[in-house]
């Protein structure tokens, strides 16, 4: 049975969509390397997959249809993953001055 209700999403609560994972990786790079250097490639990945999970969940939990939430993730996920990617090279090169 479809429903034909669809409740709005706020600007608030896309802009905090929207942030959660740059939160979450900022969290993780500065945890990781702060206190040392021993960190993985791996780790990386996860805490970049981490975030990416972040955002699905927190965007299945909006109050739309199934398939606006499939299409806003099907987008959403690679612009994503390419946000965070340069996100945490200028991270690292701001706050830890280091670079590639």
């Amino acid at each position: 049975m479809k429903s034909s209700v669809s409740m709005s999403v706020s600007l608030l609560q896309w802009a905090i969509i929207a942030a959660l994972p740059f939160v979450a990786v900022s969290a993780y790079l500065l945890l990781s390397r702060w206190p040392n250097y021993k960190f993985t490639t791996i780790s990386d990945y996860l805490a970049l997959l981490g975030s990416v999970g972040l955002f699905v969940l927190a965007v299945s939990r909006l109050p739309l249809t199934r398939k606006r939430k499939i299409i806003i993730a099907a987008f959403g996920i690679p612009v994503l993953l390419f946000c965070i990617t340069i996100y945490s090279f200028a991270f690292i090169a701001v706050v830890f001055k280091e670079g590639l």
